[in-house]
């Protein structure tokens, strides 16, 4: 990424259903707004919204499908960002994918999204957690 030190506050709105699943797994879909000036670009139909799905500490942050500028839609999905989520769903992180999809996720290109976070480091420290948290629950 051009400025590591890159930091914006952006304003995040989620609808949808959390569904407590009978052995203590939450799972968690609806829809998802973001706003922000660095923010990429959303691909796909909804283009003011993205479909979130997780369950159990993970889940992904994608759309559906293409228009091309005659109109036709081509059936598609396009990954926005892996999600990684606490236990009572208080606190998330979002690491977004590259513009190009083909392209590897590199943690000194590419943009995070966490909350709760007053500044940069306190971002990172709680990414740095929840991402060790779903690791640790995997074992």
């Amino acid at each position: 990424m051009e400025n590591e030190q890159l930091t914006e506050n952006i304003q995040f709105h989620i609808n949808g259903k959390l569904e407590n699943r009978i052995f203590g797994k939450k799972k968690f879909d609806g829809k998802v707004v973001l706003e922000g000036d660095h923010l990429p670009p959303v691909q796909g139909i909804d283009e003011e919204g993205l479909q979130l799905w997780s369950e159990d500490r993970y889940g992904v942050l994608h759309s559906f499908g293409s228009v091309d500028a005659d109109g036709n839609y081509t059936p598609s999905i396009h990954l926005y960002g892996i999600v990684f989520i606490d236990e009572d769903f208080s606190n998330f992180t979002i690491q977004i994918n590259p513009v190009d999809e083909q392209q590897p996720w590199l943690e000194s290109e590419q943009l995070m999204i966490t909350a709760p976070a007053s500044g940069r480091e306190e971002a990172i420290k709680l990414s740095d957690q929840l991402m060790e948290e779903f690791m640790m629950s995997r074992k």
